[in-house]
C-alpha cells in the first residue's frame, strides 16, 4: 500500500511504512516509531515515547508524555493526544492522535509558507498508511 506524489515544486512522497520527511531546506521528519523532526533552522523533535523537542535556538522540551510549548515567536508544541508541534509561524507538526503530521486519520503534510506541517494551504499529503516525503526544494 503506497503512492508517490511529486509536485512540480516542493514535495516528493513515497510511502513505505511509517513516515519520512526530508526537505532540502527546512525540516526533517523520519518516523517509523514516533517521529523525528529536524529543521535546518528552528527545532528538533525526536520522540519515540512522549515527545522530545530540541530547538537549535530557543527552548528545550522533553516531556515523558505529551508536551505543550508555546514560544512568543517561532515554533511551538501543543499536542492534544500524542505528539504535536504548532508553530506561530514557520514549520510545525500538529497531530491530533498518536504520531503524525496534522492527521485525523493517518498522516498529512500541508505547508503554508516554506516547508511546514499542518498549514492551511499549499501542498498536501494525507496517507493512511505511512509515507516518505522528500521535497526537491
Amino acid at each position: 500500500m503506497g503512492y508517490d506524489v511529486s509536485p512540480t515544486s516542493g514535495y516528493d512522497v513515497s510511502p513505505t511504512s511509517g513516515s519520512d520527511v526530508s526537505p532540502a531546506s527546512g525540516y526533517d521528519v523520519s518516523p517509523a516509531s514516533g517521529y523525528d523532526v529536524s529543521p535546518a533552522s528552528g527545532y528538533d523533535v525526536s520522540p519515540t515515547s512522549g515527545s522530545d523537542v530540541r530547538p537549535t535556538s530557543g527552548y528545550d522540551v522533553s516531556p515523558a508524555s505529551g508536551s505543550d510549548v508555546s514560544p512568543a515567536s517561532g515554533y511551538g508544541v501543543s499536542p492534544t493526544s500524542g505528539y504535536g508541534v504548532r508553530p506561530t509561524s514557520g514549520y510545525g507538526v500538529s497531530p491530533t492522535s498518536g504520531y503524525g503530521v496534522s492527521p485525523t486519520s493517518g498522516y498529512g503534510v500541508s505547508p503554508t509558507s516554506g516547508y511546514g506541517v499542518s498549514p492551511t494551504s499549499g501542498y498536501g499529503v494525507s496517507p493512511t498508511s505511512g509515507y516518505d516525503v522528500r521535497p526537491t526544494s
